[in-house]
């Protein structure tokens, strides 16, 4: 599934996670770990959980298609 995080500092980043580790993701927002991310340029990241501030899920089955066209637009 295809996530829309946006981050304290009011910046958007995407990453595409199972569903496991979606579930960490939302349910512990203060444990600190770091997740693979890409900015909105496609530029691959990391991002630590504790700054986001929103998470929008897409479970469609065109998600992995959007995530990749999000991720090519550094190419």
């Amino acid at each position: 599934m295809m996530l829309t995080i946006t981050a304290i500092n009011n910046k958007t980043y995407y990453a595409f996670y199972s569903t496991r580790f979606e579930h960490i993701v939302l349910n512990d927002l203060n444990n600190k770990k770091f997740i693979k991310v890409i900015d909105s340029n496609g530029h691959k990241n990391f991002l630590q959980t504790s700054v986001i501030e929103n998470v929008l899920v897409d479970d469609s089955e065109e998600a992995l298609d959007k995530f990749k066209k999000r991720a090519e637009v550094s190419d």
